[in-house]
């Protein structure tokens, strides 16, 4: 007995169309797809930071700093030891 079969539509390429999956509008969807983009966004801006982030052996600080040196100091022991040379070395390296 033959079944209704629907060959996959293909693409200008003769690539084949990959299935698309059923969309649900519910509220609990949109608002799931919406916290995703907000929190890709919030990343994406993160990452740019990340990136420019370097080691100053030592950075200006304020009075609303508070007792970030105690803590930089115990962080060190944990940073690669490349991180602790003074930039322009780190460039002349590379």
């Amino acid at each position: 007995m033959p079944t209704a079969f629907r060959p996959p539509s293909k693409h200008a390429s003769g690539m084949h169309e990959p299935a698309k999956k059923p969309y649900s509008a519910s509220p609990s969807n949109l608002m799931n797809r919406l916290t995703l983009r907000m929190e890709a966004g919030y990343v994406k801006e993160d990452v740019l930071i990340w990136s420019r982030k370097r080691y100053l052996t030592h950075p200006r600080l304020n009075g609303a700093d508070g007792e970030i040196l105690a803590y930089r100091r115990y962080c060190q022991q944990f940073y690669p030891e490349a991180n602790r040379m003074e930039p322009r070395l780190i460039a002349s390296q590379t």
